[in-house]
């Protein structure tokens, strides 16, 4: 089955899925970003696709987290958000449309020891990998950006 794709938030993309810059970086980037840290804290987050919601969690290194399931079988965590996401597990988020929760990880939200200041971290893995990409194989990890860009609502 397939699916549509948005970006959360227009332009403003950051790191990207293996980066390493040894300057912050002790090893390759687990994810993709968004946010240049400029002004983008607490801005609203949308839902990439439409799925369910499988998961709602704090991590002391993510923060605040939600992890939404794709119909084309894919899982996706959103991370560093400013406060706990009201989504419950099992709820509809609709892409491009569904305010997943708020930017965080800025001087006003802090989300998480990984946080370098106000951005979305997301990661995705095949729904066959598990609910929980954060902490999936490397080489499993799926890149958000090219995901979206290669998906992309018309």
């Amino acid at each position: 089955m397939s699916a549509v794709y948005f970006d959360p938030f227009p332009g403003n993309r950051g790191d990207e899925l293996g980066n390493f810059n040894k300057a912050y970086r002790k090893h390759a980037h687990r994810g993709s970003d968004w946010g240049a840290k400029k002004a983008i804290e607490n801005k609203p987050i949308k839902a990439i696709t439409t799925g369910r919601v499988k998961k709602v969690f704090w991590s002391d290194v993510l923060g605040h987290c939600l992890v939404q399931g794709s119909a084309d079988g894919f899982n996706w965590l959103y991370a560093h958000l400013a406060v706990k996401p009201l989504h419950e597990v099992g709820s509809m988020l609709v892409g491009g449309t569904t305010v997943v929760g708020m930017v965080g990880g800025g001087s006003k939200t802090k989300s998480g020891s990984a946080s370098t200041g106000a951005h979305l971290h997301m990661a995705g893995c095949a729904t066959a990998d598990g609910v929980d990409c954060h902490l999936v194989a490397f080489e499993k990890l799926v890149d958000v950006h090219a995901h979206i860009d290669a998906n992309k609502a018309a």
